[in-house]
């Protein structure tokens, strides 16, 4: 879970106002935490776990950061760090899903031809926007083909979550659509199929500045 959201919003997610409509959860997960440059989130996971004392508060450790790591690499063949890759909410909450539970219902979950398909789509990617940019579709273009700083690889978590939804028992709703069942299909999204043709020297400066940009946020 992402800290930025449920500290502004603590109140409503685990507070009364979530425990008078019967939402308040029993557990809260938070991963990042074991990062150096995340000492700031870490400070608000412990503010959070002060103040709602009864919802419990868990976090993925080194070994579980390293295992999600590995498996996004063996997915698409491109080390995460190598590539300036920010795994997303909804890869570590897929990953504990598949952990946890026999049956999966995923809401919001787009399929990675979603854009392709619907090129004029105006849908906004944050729930909480009052604007009508970044359209999801932006968003996930924007992540998807940046190569300097980093960014989320959405299109290509989504061609994976599917490949895994032919596998296990997963369901999408809003919108509703169907997994292919050719597990052999090679995940051809943009960034998979990009060449990485990075030196030392600038793999170099990008990890000084994904630490730097760490440290600030």
């Amino acid at each position: 879970m992402s800290t930025e959201t449920i500290r502004a919003e603590g109140e409503d997610l685990l507070g009364e106002n979530a425990k008078e409509i019967g939402a308040q959860p029993e557990n809260v997960l938070y991963f990042g935490l074991v990062a150096p440059n995340h000492a700031w989130a870490k400070t608000k996971a412990n503010m959070l776990k002060e103040e709602y004392p009864e919802v419990a508060s868990y976090m993925l450790d080194e070994i579980g950061e390293m295992q999600s790591d590995l498996i996004f690499e063996k997915e698409t063949g491109k080390n995460k760090v190598d590539t300036s890759t920010w795994l997303s909410t909804g890869w570590y909450t897929f990953l504990l899903a598949l952990d946890m539970c026999e049956e999966i219902s995923l809401y919001g979950f787009v399929s990675e031809n979603y854009c392709r398909e619907n090129p004029d789509s105006k849908i906004r990617y944050h729930y909480f926007q009052s604007w009508d940019i970044p359209t999801e579709c932006e968003y996930y273009k924007s992540h998807e083909d940046t190569t300097f700083i980093g960014g989320h690889r959405f299109i290509t978590e989504k061609a994976i979550f599917a490949r895994w939804a032919s596998m296990y028992n997963v369901t999408f709703h809003y919108p509703e659509w169907t997994p292919g069942s050719d597990l052999s299909r090679p995940i051809d999204t943009p960034f998979v199929t990009r060449k990485e043709n990075k030196g030392a020297l600038t793999r170099l400066f990008e990890r000084f500045v994904r630490w730097g940009f760490g440290t600030m946020m």
